[in-house]
């Protein structure tokens, strides 16, 4: 059977190394350490009534947010259930992603019987798509953490006859910029966004997809009427109301990725640490694998992601999440004793 494996698992490691879930310093997943602020929920009338009214409030507040109408995104139960629903709804008969990529997308492509076409966009970015295949393109990329300019590789796809989709999850840990503005210029352009991986709380599950309206209506056609809980989108209403958080979320992200990266190159473990605009790191090890680095690292309770997994990459290569500095000086002592 094919693996789709996303990410570590913190509840298989705790259980592997004897220890409660709660004492993992999980580097693996790529969550916002920094949290808005959300009032205590006393509320529970919040968690009885249906959304009639199709989440008009949490809709206007992300219309503001992303600078788009309401009538240009759908709502989700997470990107991962926005890439499926996306992948059901164009039913491609080839799919052309640039890789290393999220592996939901190659599982929806072989799910559904696409011919799936692999452009390495670490070496070759410039490589045109098939004609007429469905494009995916993550921005910031994954393991590594590139900002492309997208906006430059629009008219290409376009006069490929290629259908687009960008996945923009991580891009609010970023000065990139988004393409959600170009979907009433191309048709053709869907864009995957997941609101909890910014706003730290990946258990609170809400994503969206953004395309023109027409787009967007036949996306509403084939929904249930009622897809997030009360709670999902009261939770991120109040986080977009914290209109400090953006900016304590760079700062404080930007210091402690500046804390890691030191971290990384004094311990010389690493041979590359490649530059990323996100908030994780990837490198590639020394004369090691990430095998071998996460069972010296299970002594201190750290899970990193090995991506060796990635096409492209090989089992040299890991990710490190962007952490609170405590979790980076105790990563630190744990690298230091592996010299």
């Amino acid at each position: 059977m094919i693996s789709y494996a996303h990410g570590a698992n913190t509840a298989e490691f705790a259980r592997a190394i004897g220890v409660d879930r709660t004492e993992i310093i999980d580097f693996s997943s790529n969550i916002n350490f920094v949290k808005p602020y959300i009032p205590d929920f006393s509320d529970f009338g919040l968690l009885y009534p249906y959304e009639s009214d199709g989440y008009l409030p949490l809709k206007q507040k992300i219309s503001a947010a992303y600078g788009i109408s309401d009538g240009s995104f759908e709502l989700y139960n997470g990107a991962s259930v926005a890439i499926f629903s996306l992948f059901s709804l164009l039913s491609p008969s080839v799919v052309s992603l640039y890789t290393p990529i999220y592996s939901e997308y190659k599982k929806i492509s072989n799910i559904i019987g696409s011919k799936i076409e692999c452009i390495d966009r670490m070496r070759d970015t410039l490589r045109h798509p098939a004609k007429n295949s469905v494009v995916v393109f993550v921005n910031p990329s994954t393991p590594d953490g590139t900002v492309y300019d997208v906006k430059a590789f629009l008219p290409i796809w376009s006069e490929a006859g290629c259908t687009v989709i960008v996945d923009e999850s991580f891009l609010d840990f970023t000065d990139g910029d988004s393409v959600m503005g170009e979907v009433c210029r191309y048709e053709n352009l869907y864009v995957v966004k997941s609101m909890t991986k910014y706003y730290g709380a990946a258990g609170v599950r809400v994503g969206f997809v953004a395309s023109c309206e027409k787009n967007i209506q036949k996306l509403q056609s084939r929904e249930p009427l009622w897809k997030l809980s009360g709670f999902d989108a009261w939770y991120i209403s109040k986080a977009l109301e914290d209109s400090g958080f953006n900016d304590r979320s760079r700062r404080e992200n930007g210091e402690a990725k500046a804390m890691l990266c030191d971290v990384m190159e004094s311990s010389g473990l690493f041979s590359q640490i490649l530059p990323s605009s996100a908030n994780y790191i990837c490198v590639k090890l020394k004369n090691n694998t990430a095998k071998k680095l996460q069972e010296r690292l299970s002594e201190s309770k750290i899970l990193i992601r090995d991506c060796s997994n990635f096409d492209g990459l090989d089992e040299s290569y890991a990710r490190f999440a962007v952490r609170e500095p405590k979790d980076i000086e105790t990563l630190k002592f744990a690298l230091r004793g592996l010299r």
